[in-house]
């Protein structure tokens, strides 16, 4: 049964094929069974008066993707609000009550107020104040580990196998959680939760983290992972998204989490960080790009570009252009402002000013409301003689729409410094000048990429990633294959999605296509071109190595070379989780060589000579 205090608006009755609804009542009022088939008790007829749904039915089995609420002997998930009535207060306090086997443990969104059992049964009570959708609770043969720290419960719930595992859990959660009380506030719930999945999830709530046990072990899942979910405790939960406006919070998490981690590592680690957000953005199209106001869930994974790594370019911005104290201070003020309550773009916008002191319309509305990203080039560069000085002029050209940008720049001497200035501009035409102390050899525009933007032609070398953004892709099979064209397909379908190859035999010069080069080593060696340059010593590792690289026309070459088509789908089962990367070798289907070729930082640099420009100019 569910009982709906006070109910606001509209009531909406769950709508599942596995639950039956068999009475309501208004206070004591029973209502027809009209209303069931609306599924909607108005709010002139409920007028206030507190909702008694009696509902019963037999729990599906789980589906891969979570969704609802199911039930095996085994386990047990509810995620959202499918399964009982809600009505139109944004935010209310739930309580709950499951009763399972008493082998069982079970883990929710909220506050534990009861476990008990009796006899062959447990009974476990939470309460929960938040989204209707946002509860969730889980169950499973769990072996439950608790540990205080401070006035926080922290539990993991594992399975007996995985239940080593929990030390180490723990003490990163505790870890996180006084990390982010120092970044962000004070933590908002009684404790976190990190439970294990039967399923293939990774998933954040309030105060809780639902994942696979098949990934438990992996080294990562206590580092950025990790880190991530238990900062959605405070991005997502306790202020929750106002997901009209666009889910900031998935942004704001990555650069708070993930990026902070690797600026800790060091430079060259956050470098990377954002190279590959650049690199994600740069395969969409101008006509695919959305502004962050579109971006809502995670499960659009081909806008993950931008409502992760966009979003998280943009907070890394905004630090740059308010300061980092300011910035710190406008988390607070948004955090202290919102808690408990439902926030947009809008409520960040706010929350910085306040920090910062200024008006940031014109951030918000060219970075968040506006869809793409700036494409911004040296087009004229000239030095001469001063007095006491080197007088070097530039002319920046962005394309229209123009952003307000502060754009770094980098020069490097003939004295063998480098040195960094930044230019302001706001047109799509900026002439601005600088005064060096020795002449420069070079300048180079956003070395470290710390706007977001796309990149030059030929600035990033190329990953394996980019052949999904290939207009078409034409493949030439070097050994004479025949029938293996179609396992070598299947096997490449992460890559290639719904598309398939086009057995042309002939390299492709048509622009925006690329060429894969597929057969046995040899013979894909003797395909490759010459003015590629020498094969790099790391295709000699494994048995079936899969890379690309682009020639000085900007063509986008793609090589899978195989020692027997016997171990190939062994070999590529993974290949969908190296499209990052530039070049990779497995062997009995794990990889021993991976990474991305040195990028072609020359192709940003513009080059002096005695004054005047030398060497190609962006145009």
């Amino acid at each position: 049964m569910a009982i709906l205090n006070d109910p606001v608006g509209d009531v909406v009755l769950p709508r599942t094929d596995w639950l039956g609804i068999e009475a309501i009542k208004a206070g004591n009022q029973s209502l027809s069974s009209d209303i069931l088939a609306e599924g909607i008790i108005l709010g002139d007829v409920h007028d206030g008066r507190d909702l008694r749904v009696i509902m019963s039915g037999r729990l599906p089995a789980p589906a891969q993707e979570p969704a609802g609420i199911s039930w095996t002997p085994e386990t047990l998930y509810a995620i959202g609000a499918s399964w009982f009535p809600t009505d139109d207060l944004a935010i209310r306090s739930h309580y709950l009550s499951v009763t399972i086997a008493a082998s069982h443990r079970i883990a929710a969104t909220g506050t534990l107020v009861a476990d008990a059992t009796e006899g062959a049964k447990r009974r476990v009570q939470f309460a929960f104040t938040g989204r209707s959708e946002d509860l969730a609770f889980f169950g499973g043969p769990y072996v439950l580990h608790n540990v205080e720290h401070g006035r926080l419960a922290l539990r993991t719930f594992f399975e007996s196998a995985d239940s080593e595992l929990s030390e180490r859990y723990l003490g990163a959660v505790a870890d996180y959680v006084d990390r982010y009380e120092r970044v962000v506030g004070a933590y908002p719930y009684d404790g976190f939760s990190v439970v294990s999945a039967p399923i293939p999830v990774g998933l954040g709530f309030a105060g809780l983290t639902y994942v696979s046990r098949d990934i438990l072990r992996h080294p990562y899942m206590t580092g950025r992972s990790l880190a991530h979910e238990v900062l959605h405790s405070w991005w997502g939960n306790a202020v929750a998204v106002d997901y009209a406006s666009g889910n900031w919070a998935e942004g704001l998490t990555t650069f708070q989490a993930d990026y902070a981690l690797a600026e800790e590592q060091g430079s060259a680690a956050a470098r990377d960080m954002r190279i590959g957000w650049i690199r994600d953005l740069a395969r969409r199209s101008d006509d695919r790009m959305q502004p962050l106001t579109a971006f809502q869930s995670s499960s659009q994974a081909a806008d993950q570009s931008e409502g992760y790594g966009k979003a998280a370019l943009v907070f890394h911005m905004l630090r740059d252009e308010i300061g980092a104290e300011a910035f710190s201070d406008g988390i607070r003020i948004f955090y202290d402002a919102n808690r408990n309550k439902i926030a947009g773009w809008a409520d960040l916008r706010a929350g910085f000013e306040a920090g910062a002191g200024n008006d940031l319309g014109w951030f918000f509305d060219q970075w968040v409301t506006r869809a793409g990203l700036p494409r911004i080039r040296i087009t004229e560069a000239a030095q001469s003689e001063a007095e006491d000085s080197t007088q070097v002029a530039l002319t920046i050209r962005q394309d229209a729409p123009a952003y307000r940008l502060r754009v770094p720049l980098i020069f490097k001497m003939t004295t063998g410094q480098s040195l960094s200035r930044e230019a302001r501009i706001e047109g799509e035409v900026s002439n601005v000048q600088f005064a060096l102390p020795a002449p420069a050899l070079s300048v180079t525009l956003d070395p470290d990429f710390d706007l977001a933007r796309y990149p030059l032609d030929r600035e990033l070398a190329p990953i394996i990633g980019a052949l999904s953004g290939a207009d078409r892709i034409s493949a030439v099979d070097a050994s004479g294959l025949g029938k293996a064209r179609r396992t070598i397909e299947s096997m490449l379908k992460p890559l290639l999605g719904e598309r398939g190859l086009d057995w042309d035999n002939a390299p492709t010069s048509e622009e925006g296509a690329a060429t894969l080069i597929v057969g046995l080593a040899d013979d894909v060696t003797s395909w490759r071109p010459t003015n590629l340059g020498p094969i790099p010593d790391a295709l000699f590792d494994g048995r079936t190595r899969l890379w690309v690289e682009q020639d000085a026309a900007g063509r986008l070459w793609a090589f899978l070379s195989l020692e027997d088509m016997a171990s190939l789908a062994e070999d590529l089962r993974a290949v969908r989780y190296y499209t990052g990367q530039s070049y990779v070798a497995f062997e009995a289907g794990r990889a021993v060589a991976r990474g991305v070729w040195i990028d072609n930082a020359n192709a940003a640099a513009v080059h002096f000579d005695h004054g005047k420009l030398k060497g190609d100019v962006h145009r």
